[in-house]
This record gives C-alpha cells, structure tokens and sequence, in this order.
C-alpha cells in the first residue's frame, strides 16, 4: 500500500503528464491519465460539458488543427492536492498562450489566459485516474472590496 505521500507524488506526476498531453492535444497520452468510465463526466475552458474519454478525445482531435498554445503551453503553480483514502483532488491555477488557426470562431480568449483547474482521481485497480476536471477562468483584476 502506498503512502500518502506516494499517492500525493502520483496525482501531481498525473496532473503533470495531462498538461504534456494537453500541449500537443494527444488523446493517447491522455489514456493514462483518465480513467476509461464513459460515464466521468468533464467541464472545459470553453464552457462545454464532455463525458468520458471518448468524447474528450473526439474534442482534441478537433482542436489539434485549429488550436495552438504559441510556444507557452498551460504552466500550473500553486498547487493543492489532498488524498483522503481512494479519492484525490488537486487545485491549480494555470496559465498558458492560446492562438486560435482555424476558420470558425475561436471558442476561447485569445493571447495570455489565466485559469483554475479542479481535478479529482479515484484508485481504480490500474491505479490513479483523473474521472472528473473543472477548467474556469480565472480573473485578474482586483477583487471586490479588496479582499
């Protein structure tokens, strides 16, 4: 049985390998990071709701040709990651340079683009998998009444 922070270790070294994939928007990097469950469901940036691997797969096979990250691909800092038995969860903000290549209307804002991820793991007999993520922009102007 792993330690706590072995588990730790293994959500961030997840975490990291999806923002690889997610450089190049290659679904089968993403095949060891997700969990196969067609009934996982997944929040995108762009507003969208996907679920399960497939169907996010099906996304970044659309966007390869039409999305490019301008050499900054999505950087996390300020990582949280708790482990509490089979279930694991890590926060993040993360930033990265979207440039949109393709002939429709860019789903996303263009240049510099803050955001907020959620992910949340379960041990599954494999081990950890990613089964739900939450994507939001993240804001940086100064926040009400200076909180």
């Amino acid at each position: 049985m792993a330690t706590a922070e072995e588990d730790r270790a293994e959500v961030y070294r997840l975490h990291k390998a999806y923002l690889k994939a997610n450089s190049v928007l290659d679904p089968e990097e993403l095949e060891g990071v997700w969990s196969r469950n067609p009934s996982n469901v997944y929040f995108n940036l762009s507003g969208h709701t996907y679920r399960g691997l497939d169907h996010w797969s099906k996304l970044w096979n659309y966007y390869r040709s039409r999305l490019d990250y301008g050499g900054v691909p999505y950087t996390s800092f300020d990582q949280q990651i708790t482990v509490e038995g089979d279930v694991a969860w890590i926060t993040t903000s993360r930033f990265g340079v979207t440039v949109w290549k393709g002939q429709e209307e860019s789903p996303f804002p263009e240049g510099f683009t803050p955001s907020r991820t959620t992910e949340i793991f379960v041990r599954e007999p494999e081990g950890w998998r990613c089964v739900h993520v939450h994507f939001s922009r993240a804001s940086t102007d100064p926040r009400p009444g200076g909180i």
